[in-house]
């Protein structure tokens, strides 16, 4: 094999790209959704004296969450007819769906959901993270990465939370995928919580660096030389941070897990599971107060209508997972 310095430059940065890609992807399947950590019955809240501690109020980073009114249907808020649906550029999530189901009503229920105005209208970030070719190849233009979360960022995200979180208890419902669910099916469980895990991620994912008016999000999806400052994205999916991440330390990291945290510390919220060792990997590097590593996580009442259950993927599925993603990136070589 030639050695890569004899390589033309193109083919060179095709292979970085392919190689940083792949990690990320061996990250998802060998840490899966992380582990439980012991919770206290009180904990302290970080100094507010420490000069490095994130103050929003006087360096925010403004998430552009525009207000639109909701209606109902059969009990649960729907985003209002008078968002725009989706477009044909959005990308599409299980995209790749499969048919590793113990009956037809699972993958009928994505296939309704999935072409359902309502769900289209929100414009979901949380469902493409893990689960989405058409999105893993978008991410390699912050162009057109500026403008898929241009078009996420427009949607209710109040009104499309409450929307996804109905949806994510009719998935895991008897008629629909429950019995995948408990048997642990990772397409499953991963789409109950992006479901669960929706507003967080739509929030997060709309913050903006004051130094650059660019997306955290498209600044971390593209930064090749840390590929940690995209992993925090994950977090609320159940994913810790791998050994060894260094998240950079900036506005956009204090003003991500200032979003995650508020999520953290509701009961059955993945977030539960990995906010606060991610937070303590953050400021070993950051400082001691970087961000809030003492939040009290799962002390408040659930606002899903179903706790979420920690499930690793399966060993076949996370092969196919590889093989999958595997072959859009030699496709860009």
């Amino acid at each position: 094999m030639a050695p890569l310095d004899i390589l033309p430059t193109r083919v060179r940065g095709a292979l970085v790209g392919a190689i940083l890609h792949l990690t990320l992807i061996l990250f998802l399947i060998n840490s899966g959704y992380g582990s439980p950590i012991q919770n206290p019955e009180s904990i302290e809240s970080s100094d507010p004296s420490n000069a490095d501690q994130f103050d929003a109020e006087a360096d925010p980073i403004v998430a552009r969450v525009p207000i639109t009114p909701s209606v109902e249907d059969a009990g649960i808020a729907t985003p209002s007819s008078t968002l725009s649906r989706r477009s044909n550029s959005f990308p599409t999530a299980f995209d790749t769906l499969g048919n590793n189901f113990t009956s037809s009503s699972c993958p009928n229920f994505f296939e309704t959901f999935l072409n359902d105005t309502a769900y289209q209208s929100c414009h979901a970030i949380s469902p493409l993270l893990q689960n989405s070719n058409s999105f893993f190849k978008m991410m390699s233009s912050a162009t057109t990465l500026d403008g898929v979360l241009g078009t996420s960022c427009s949607a209710n995200i109040t009104s499309c939370s409450t929307f996804m979180t109905g949806l994510a208890s009719k998935l895991i419902n008897n008629d629909n995928c429950g019995a995948d669910y408990q048997l642990g099916n990772p397409t499953v469980t991963q789409a109950y919580d992006s479901l669960v895990s929706y507003q967080p991620i739509a929030t997060a994912a709309c913050l903006k660096d004051p130094s650059t008016e660019e997306f955290c999000f498209t600044e971390a999806a593209t930064n090749s030389s840390n590929v940690s400052n995209y992993y925090l994205y994950l977090l609320p999916l159940g994913n810790s941070l791998p050994g060894g991440s260094q998240p950079t330390c900036n506005k956009c990291t204090q003003a991500t897990m200032q979003v995650f945290q508020e999520s953290a510390v509701h009961k059955g919220n993945p977030l539960v599971d990995t906010y606060i060792p991610a937070a303590q990997i953050i400021n070993v590097d950051c400082g001691p107060y970087f961000v809030n590593a003492t939040v009290n996580v799962g002390s408040q009442a659930s606002t899903s209508l179903a706790n979420s259950q920690r499930r690793s993927i399966s060993s076949s599925a996370a092969i196919a997972c590889l093989v999958s993603f595997s072959g859009v990136l030699l496709a860009s070589l």
